[in-house]
């Protein structure tokens, strides 16, 4: 009698004869019963199909050959491949960096009151360097990230005055898109918090950054003594409000 030869994916293998085979089974009876039932598997449980005539019908070796194991579940099938390349879940971060310059403003305070008794002007330039990495990319360009800003005002007046800015934001997709940031600031004055806001134009892969920042006053108590009279009262002082407006420009590193 004529029979054909099953091999399943397990390599188990069955003497039957195929009666039907469609795009996802195969129907067959049993070649010990010919006359009985007629059965139906999964093709994707069946490695091959060897017919009475000698020729042989291969089902899927081609594609379980290109299927890396780790997407293979513990049946051997295929399991459903991630399409999403967002870098929101890969987190590849990208490395930014460039030259920010701009002007600066600082209202009555002590640090004004300092520049006042040197013969300063509260109103000063500023120049520094942006390092910034994103820490993610979302599809439509939005991104988180984290800056670093060193900056040294006043070298117009002959003065220096240092400032170092550690920022965490948000900035939105596109070519003109909007973006926010805040943290601490550290300066001559002492420690404080920046607030910043603005626009970032892009331009191929070069960034051009257009922000006004705020860092609040910072207020303080001393004792202070009147040598006249030999009275110490306690005296609540304030650094003042700093406002600055920047640009710049910055490109990938990394």
């Amino acid at each position: 009698k004529s029979q054909d030869k099953l091999t399943f994916t397990s390599g188990e293998e069955a003497n039957v004869k195929v009666i039907e085979t469609t795009p996802e089974e195969i129907k067959f009876k049993r070649s010990d019963n010919p006359d009985g039932p007629t059965h139906v598997i999964l093709k994707s449980t069946v490695f091959s199909v060897k017919y009475a005539n000698g020729t042989t019908e291969l089902f899927g070796a081609e594609e379980k050959k290109s299927t890396p194991l780790a997407q293979l579940d513990q049946y051997g099938q295929p399991q459903p491949v991630v399409t999403d390349t967002s870098e929101f879940i890969t987190a590849r971060p990208k490395k930014f960096g460039g030259p920010r310059i701009g002007l600066a403003f600082i209202t009555d305070g002590t640090m004004s009151q300092n520049l006042a008794d040197k013969g300063k002007n509260p109103a000063i330039t500023l120049m520094g360097w942006q390092f910034e990495e994103r820490i993610f990319t979302i599809d439509n360009g939005a991104c988180g990230l984290i800056e670093f800003v060193p900056m040294i005002g006043g070298m117009e007046q002959g003065i220096f005055l240092p400032s170092a800015n550690l920022l965490i934001g948000l900035r939105g997709g596109g070519k003109q898109s909007a973006e926010f940031a805040m943290g601490p600031s550290l300066s001559v004055s002492g420690l404080g918090m920046v607030f910043a806001g603005g626009m970032n134009f892009r331009s191929g892969k070069i960034n051009f950054p257009v922000n006004i920042a705020v860092v609040p006053s910072v207020g303080s108590k001393k004792n202070v003594t009147n040598y006249d009279t030999g009275i110490t009262s306690t005296k609540y002082f304030q650094t003042g409000w700093r406002f600055s407006v920047t640009v710049g420009f910055n490109s990938r590193k990394k």
